[in-house]
């Protein structure tokens, strides 16, 4: 995986059809980079595909979004 990414990049990973995780129950198949910090943290399958929201995991930034029609959505303020 390449050290630093561009904001809102999906790094599709090699090999997921293992049934290997990196969290507590969770299949990640994608590196993902944020698309205001560019922090880079691992998305499952299910963001991805737009039935799940991603909240940044960045120490300085809680940004929420999704992918929809393959444009990044922001959730708006409450």
């Amino acid at each position: 995986m390449p050290k630093k990414l561009s904001p809102g990049t999906v790094f599709v990973l090699d090999d997921t059809s293992d049934n290997s995780t990196f969290g507590p129950g969770k299949k990640y198949i994608a590196a993902f980079s944020c698309p205001r910090c560019t922090y880079v943290g691992f998305i499952t399958g299910r963001e991805l595909h737009n039935q799940a929201t991603m909240i940044c995991g960045g120490d300085d930034c809680s940004a929420e979004y999704h992918i929809e029609d393959d444009k990044l959505v922001f959730r708006k303020p409450q």
